[in-house]
């Protein structure tokens, strides 16, 4: 009765409410590709058909590769922005303590 760990399978079915709602938009076809920040899930890009679209390992691996990329980028401009606070951060501490030194307080 325990759940199977599918985080690391690109390919798998998908649960019976989720195709409950695909037919419920009449989708026939989907497709989800994981944005990751530090292993951790940060966002999907899903694709929706009306019509059944079976797709080759070739494209499939195209998408791995976008996924890849994208996740790099978010993660690589959350870091930046990390960089930039911090680098602020330092620079008023700096002047704060050079207003202090100054004033003999």
């Amino acid at each position: 009765n325990a759940f199977l760990d599918l985080s690391s399978c690109n390919l798998r079915s998908v649960a019976l409410v989720h195709a409950e709602y695909l037919r419920n938009m009449n989708v026939h076809a989907s497709l989800s590709i994981r944005i990751l920040h530090q292993n951790e899930l940060w966002g999907l890009v899903t694709c929706h058909h009306r019509q059944a679209r079976p797709i080759s390992h070739r494209l499939r691996s195209l998408f791995e590769l976008a996924s890849n990329v994208l996740s790099s980028r978010i993660s690589a401009a959350i870091y930046e922005e990390f960089h930039q606070v911090r680098t602020r951060l330092a620079s008023l501490y700096a002047t704060y303590l050079e207003s202090v030194y100054v004033s003999g307080e």
